[in-house]
């Protein structure tokens, strides 16, 4: 945000490239201060009103996702990398850091590292004993006990994510919007609350020891499946994370609480303010979760194809598709 505020202040040109959260292995310019795709937002809701056509490349990727659902490519290739770093490398990494903040040291010169490695090795085994000692905390259910149970599920973000502190700061504090949701809970319905698997060691556990003694509220394993519990859910609240978008082409109720990457398929209850959140939730559930599938399918289409349109592959030709973006959007910001 200071670096934007520094550019505007000296009428620099501020772009930023972000995956697309939509379509898997693609990339997106925006000037957007929110850094979401607003052009893919804008063509969307154009197509939706001109009510066009699909494109069979989205009618594949809904039906291929509702036959069987995929994390989106960048979290899932994030997560296989730490999953695959094991304790060598991930020692070898922390003697690499110290023998370069080392030598800085010896040479009089400053090391660019933050921390110092010594403290980055304590950090891990805490972060190791922790996952572990609060794994009492968490919980796991199969399909069969969800089919016959009534809950909201709210899966957390990774703290200090732009996505909460950038884009969605009344929401930051994710232990608060649990503590909304709690209170707010029609009778008979649970809140599954799904923690992010880069937080688990790194908080303290007196925040999970105070969040599982709220009403109703039940804390799940971050490294179980997040898809049963999305297709079964009553409600699904997010503020814009990717389970949004994953739950409505599930066809489920979603409750979002900021702009989403996805705001161009007009579906979804938006909340902005914490004090409608009660009778939001209550408003939704009253309702069916689909009343028209095939008209769901086709916004959530439209918005894809729009992605597609509005987005670059990572791979061969992409570099060429990414200048021209690039170009474009160059020329429209020069024009203002």
């Amino acid at each position: 945000y200071a670096i934007v505020l520094a550019a505007r202040e000296r009428r620099i040109h501020c772009i930023s490239n972000r995956n697309s959260k939509i379509i898997s292995g693609n990339f997106y310019w925006t000037s957007s201060l929110s850094m979401l795709n607003e052009a893919s937002r804008h063509t969307a809701i154009a197509r939706a009103e001109a009510d066009q056509p699909l494109s069979r490349e989205s009618a594949k990727h809904l039906a291929g996702f509702q036959a069987e659902p995929t994390t989106v490519g960048h979290t899932a290739r994030k997560w296989r990398m730490s999953d695959n770093r094991g304790w060598l490398v991930r020692h070898l990494n922390i003697f690499r850091i110290f023998g370069a903040q080392l030598r800085a040291r010896l040479a009089g010169a400053p090391y660019s590292q933050p921390d110092p490695a010594l403290g980055m090795l304590f950090a891990q085994y805490r972060k190791a004993f922790l996952g572990t000692w609060q794994r009492r905390y968490f919980r796991r259910f199969g399909p069969s006990e969800l089919e016959t149970m009534r809950y909201v599920y709210l899966p957390l973000h990774k703290e200090g994510e732009v996505a909460l502190c950038f884009q969605a700061p009344l929401w930051y504090d994710q232990a608060n919007t649990i503590r909304l949701l709690s209170a707010s809970l029609p009778s008979g319905l649970r809140l599954l609350v799904r923690e992010h698997r880069t937080n688990r060691g790194r908080r303290p556990t007196r925040w999970y020891r105070d969040i599982s003694r709220l009403p109703n509220v039940v804390l799940i394993d971050s490294h179980d499946s997040q898809f049963k519990y999305l297709s079964q859910a009553e409600l699904v609240v997010t503020e814009n994370g990717t389970s949004g978008w994953e739950a409505l082409i599930l066809r489920r109720r979603v409750l979002l609480l900021a702009e989403t990457p996805y705001d161009g398929a007009g579906l979804g209850r938006h909340v902005h303010n914490p004090g409608e959140l009660g009778a939001a939730m209550i408003e939704i559930l009253s309702q069916p979760a689909v009343s028209d599938p095939e008209r769901h399918d086709r916004q959530l289409g439209w918005q894809i194809d729009a992605e597609r349109k509005h987005s670059f592959a990572d791979g061969e030709g992409g570099a060429e598709h990414a200048l021209e973006a690039l170009d474009k959007l160059l020329a429209a910001e020069t024009t203002r």
